[in-house]
């Protein structure tokens, strides 16, 4: 059994969870059994080329992207996004049509919400690909263990204040088979660095 929600009963309690944009405006929500579905449409009255940074205001055809979202309960969220295409009026510019983007609501060609890849990548950091795809799987937030690794990959690595103390040892990668260098920062009680050698000339270059 589907039902379609009607728009004015849910608009109080689903406003404060959207990011705060105006480019964006709900237009409904389907809830069934297995999941939520919410589906938005871009209003922007135009979009910039990403090439040459020229505002187009001449429709061209519309598109849809299908995203997943954090989930609400147990249940998962689908939001199905309607964006337009504009035609580029740039004379130079060798893309002629620009696909309208809402970086506030999801990045370009990804799949999945920035809270939720946020929220991902958070599991990812405290416990790793397996154990972590098995916890996501438990909160309603499936990703396999590969994924998760390359999402934390994606990561922008800290800012590391400059070593006065450092640790440096041996570790394996395969034990009996493949060993690297450790690199510890001893005042932080922090691991700085991973070398996938360890010979001296590897820590030299380091």
């Amino acid at each position: 059994m589907v039902m379609s929600c009607q728009l004015h009963a849910l608009h109080p309690l689903i406003t404060p969870l959207l990011p705060p944009t105006r480019a964006v405006r709900l237009t409904e929500v389907i809830v069934e059994p297995e999941d939520v579905c919410c589906q938005l449409t871009t209003t922007a009255p135009a979009a910039c080329c990403p090439r040459g940074a020229v505002p187009s205001s001449t429709g061209h055809s519309r598109y849809q992207r299908h995203l997943t979202a954090l989930p609400w309960g147990t249940r998962p969220v689908h939001i199905q996004l309607t964006g337009r295409q504009f035609v580029c009026r740039h004379r130079h510019c060798t893309r002629r049509i620009v696909t309208e983007r809402v970086p506030e609501r999801v990045a370009a060609y990804a799949r999945k919400t920035p809270r939720l890849l946020a929220a991902l990548q958070a599991i990812g950091v405290a416990l790793g690909g397996q154990a972590g795809a098995r916890l996501s799987q438990r909160l309603g937030r499936p990703a396999s263990r590969d994924t998760r690794l390359r999402l934390v990959r994606r990561l922008p690595l800290p800012v590391i204040p400059p070593l006065r103390a450092i640790g440096v040892d041996d570790w394996a990668s395969r034990k009996r088979q493949r060993y690297g260098t450790i690199v510890v920062d001893l005042e932080r009680q922090r691991l700085v660095a991973l070398l996938h050698a360890r010979e001296a000339a590897t820590l030299a270059t380091w």
